[in-house]
């Protein structure tokens, strides 16, 4: 078992059932070892245990997320993510991307929908 504390926002990976999961900044997740150094690599340069967790706390303190609150999240990912949002969402409740559908504008959908959310 590869256990993580997610430090950027959200990820996509693949859980140890060999699943896809969204997991969210600050959780403590499983990765299936075949994910881990894409894992490492998007989640920042070293990896974060769950017993590291406080200490990841501490560094994310220092880092503004709202400056980029997505950083180091593909577009791909990002796609996944407003997908998995809307899947149990009614139509005037669904996140909508405006043109081009580009990265700027999924990440401004993703942070309006937070901001919706808090």
């Amino acid at each position: 078992m590869a256990e993580r504390t997610i430090r950027r926002g959200f990820i996509v990976f693949t859980d140890v059932d060999g699943r896809p999961v969204t997991g969210y900044e600050h959780e403590v997740v499983d990765v299936h070892e075949d994910d881990l150094e894409r894992f490492d690599r998007l989640n920042g340069d070293e990896p974060v245990t769950g017993s590291d967790e406080e200490s990841a706390d501490a560094e994310d303190a220092g880092e503004s997320t709202e400056d980029e609150p997505y950083k180091g999240v593909t577009v791909p990912e990002l796609k996944t993510e407003i997908e998995t949002r809307n899947a149990d969402r009614e139509d005037d409740a669904k996140i909508t991307v405006p043109e081009p559908g580009n990265r700027p504008e999924l990440v401004a959908a993703l942070v309006a929908d937070d901001a919706k959310q808090s």
